[in-house]
């Protein structure tokens, strides 16, 4: 899981990305090289209401189908933790990673395209498609600020079957 939470009171996001290629473009008769590609970006935000800092974690492993399933930011998320309904005044992050079809095989995830979608969409009919073993991944450091009825939805849908996902959202209650 992308987001952890890290010593002291603070929670952090964590992703890291390696990538150990070996060298293709190489003559004949040449030795292979590895070629290592990493991109690591790691961030502890402190436990707060200020910008630079959440007090909200939501997340959620969800069977995804083909009917829509809207996250409202605003009118509130469930906690699988503690049962508890989370609403969001700012969401400063959301991952959505595709596991793939219940039972194996490829679905894709289609994230987006709500009526009254996030602000980091640029309108109702935007979408992004994660295919399995896909990540889709947005941070931002202050935060949008959703409204409730206009921009607080967080549509996934499977575009067939039953697709198993994860979900991470976080931010700030005020």
């Amino acid at each position: 899981m992308p987001l952890t939470a890290l010593g002291g009171s603070g929670r952090g996001v964590q992703l890291a990305l390696s990538i150990n290629e070996l060298s293709t473009l190489l003559g004949a008769g040449q030795l292979q090289s590895g070629l290592l590609h990493q991109l690591i970006y790691s961030a502890e935000l402190p436990s707060g209401t200020a910008d630079g800092s959440i007090d909200r974690v939501y997340s959620d492993a969800i069977g995804f189908t083909t009917s829509n399933t809207d996250l409202d930011v605003v009118a509130g998320v469930a906690s699988k933790l503690n049962g508890a309904t989370l609403t969001f005044a700012d969401v400063c992050g959301v991952a959505v990673f595709n596991d793939g079809l219940v039972g194996g095989g490829g679905g894709n995830l289609i994230v987006g395209n709500a009526a009254a979608p996030l602000g980091l969409f640029s309108a109702g009919t935007t979408t992004i498609t994660v295919r399995p073993g896909g990540i889709f991944l947005w941070t931002d450091g202050p935060g949008i600020q959703p409204a409730g009825g206009t921009t607080d939805v967080l549509r996934i849908v499977a575009s067939a079957g039953t697709v198993q996902g994860r979900v991470a959202i976080w931010g700030r209650s005020v």
